[in-house]
């Protein structure tokens, strides 16, 4: 199943969500989640930002995509294989602060990507490793163009 994540950076602290559900319960992530039918990763991660965060912004650079297999199968056991795709997203009001969403998002918080909590969700594993790709595409990104850089 497609994903749509979001990398919110302001300066060298990146933005994460303290999951209030299962998979990894307590857990650091990024914010993201599955597309819904027919939706552009690109689209989901623009939207689960709002959602999770309440956080208006735009994808402006294609990160990568990984493979993963969710942690939850679905109800008849079949692992849920999943291609999670990941966004630089700018904040239209990078000044904003984000508003948890109680069902899904427990807390929130601004991160050094050099110091990035031990407790990390799935798919955010990809920051001790990438975290060098996040900050140069999003410091190469144009300022002022509506469209994503890749």
């Amino acid at each position: 199943r497609p994903c749509g994540e979001a990398v919110v950076l302001c300066g060298d602290r990146v933005l994460l969500l303290r999951r209030a559900m299962e998979p990894d319960l307590g857990a650091w992530d990024i914010p993201g989640g599955f597309c819904e039918a027919g939706e552009h990763p690109m689209h989901a991660a623009e939207r689960e930002l709002a959602e999770e965060a309440g956080l208006a912004g735009r994808a402006s650079a294609y990160v990568g995509t990984w493979m993963d297999v969710y942690d939850l199968p679905e109800a008849d056991g079949t692992p849920i294989h999943t291609a999670i795709s990941v966004y630089i997203v700018a904040l239209d009001d990078p000044a904003a602060e984000p508003r948890s969403e109680p069902e899904e998002v427990s807390d929130a918080g601004w991160f050094a990507l050099t110091e990035l909590p031990d407790n990390l969700a799935f798919p955010t594993e990809f920051f001790k490793r990438d975290t060098r790709t996040c900050t140069a595409r999003s410091r190469s990104r144009r300022p002022g163009r509506g469209s994503p850089s890749w």
